[in-house]
C-alpha cells in the first residue's frame, strides 16, 4: 500500500513520543482544570496525584515503555508504518480505557471529581513515558 505513511525507527520514536505527549496533555488539561475549578481540597488532590502518578510510572509504566522501545528497536526493515510503535493489544487496551473513561464521565457512575483526579494521576506516568520516547528519539542514530 503506497498511501500508508512509513517512517524510520527514529521517526517511530518521535511519533510515539508525540502520541503519548498529546494523550498526557489531554489528561492533564482535563484533570487539572477540574481540580482548579473546584476549590475543595486542591492542595490535597494535587499532593496525592503526584506521588501516586510517579509510583505508577515506576511500578507499571516503566516496564511498558521498555517493552515498546524494545519493540521499535527490534523491528526489521528500514521503514515502518507510523502507528506501528504499538501492537494490536496496545491499541485494543487504549480503546478500552478510553471507552471506560468516556463512559464514567458521561454516565457519572463514579463522582466526576474522582474520575478527573484519576485522570490527573494517570497523566503523570504517561507524560514521563513521552519524555522517555523523546529521549530515545534524540539519542537514536542508525
Amino acid at each position: 500500500m503506497k498511501m500508508m505513511p512509513k517512517v524510520t525507527r527514529r521517526g517511530l520514536l518521535f511519533a510515539a513520543g508525540l502520541a503519548w505527549l498529546l494523550t498526557s496533555g489531554y489528561l492533564i488539561f482535563n484533570g487539572v482544570s477540574n481540580i482548579l475549578s473546584d476549590n475543595t481540597a486542591i492542595a490535597i488532590r494535587i499532593a496525592v496525584s503526584l506521588p501516586i502518578g510517579i509510583s505508577l510510572y515506576y511500578l507499571i509504566f516503566k516496564k511498558v515503555i521498555v517493552f515498546y522501545l524494545n519493540r521499535i528497536f527490534s523491528m526489521e526493515g528500514s521503514r515502518h508504518f507510523i502507528l506501528s510503535f504499538m501492537g494490536l493489544k496496545g491499541y485494543a487496551f487504549l480503546l478500552f480505557m478510553s471507552a471506560v473513561n468516556f463512559s464514567l464521565q458521561l454516565y457519572r457512575v463514579i463522582a466526576l471529581d474522582y474520575v478527573l483526579t484519576f485522570q490527573t494521576v494517570m497523566s503523570i506516568p504517561i507524560f514521563i513515558c513521552s519524555l522517555a520516547f523523546f529521549k530515545a528519539w534524540k539519542s537514536y542514530y542508525k
